[in-house]
């Protein structure tokens, strides 16, 4: 049997976060890889990366704009979405999820919206019945840290438990 987590969607103000992950935009998420403080990691090749967003479960951010379709006498308007944000667990979708790529462009950065993922994720990860965790890398001492420990309940490992780690080709030299 094949669990498939249900698409998700919540909605303020003019944002969206969508776990939806046929409506990414490919190249606005890897625009999104390839800015300078998006550190640990580098764009990818779009097929890589859709097969990225479609085996994890992304949580989306987007602005939400209206705009006409058509001419000046219609009524009917639609939605455009700009992404500004992202996050994605890598997970077996029952009983670990590791939370990574946690990332917000800069401009809308104290917006609050960091904290809103994290009440979405968190949401979602507290209405799993069998999770045994998550987990996630994060800078000592950075703003992340005190999001996820606030908004996450996130606490340091436990001893004598460890973090271990090996780079692969992939990852960006430091």
């Amino acid at each position: 049997m094949d669990f498939e987590m249900p698409t998700r969607t919540w909605t303020r103000d003019n944002y969206l976060i969508s776990t939806d992950p046929s409506i990414i935009p490919l190249d606005a998420l890897n625009d999104i890889f390839a800015s300078d403080d998006f550190h640990w990691g580098l764009p990818l090749p779009i097929e890589h990366l859709r097969t990225l967003v479609h085996k994890s479960i992304c949580f989306a951010l987007y602005e939400v704009t209206n705009v006409s379709a058509g001419d000046e006498h219609s009524n009917e308007s639609q939605q455009r979405r700009k992404l500004i944000g992202f996050a994605r667990w890598i997970t077996d979708m029952v009983t670990v999820n590791y939370l990574t790529d946690v990332y917000i462009l800069p401009e809308y950065r104290s917006k609050h919206l960091g904290a809103w993922m994290m009440e979405c994720i968190d949401e979602v990860f507290t209405a799993m019945p069998h999770v045994r965790g998550m987990i996630l890398i994060a800078d000592r001492g950075s703003p992340t840290e005190a999001l996820y420990r606030k908004y996450l309940a996130m606490v340091d490992l436990e001893s004598p438990g460890f973090l271990m780690d090996r780079k692969g080709r992939g990852a960006v030299s430091q």
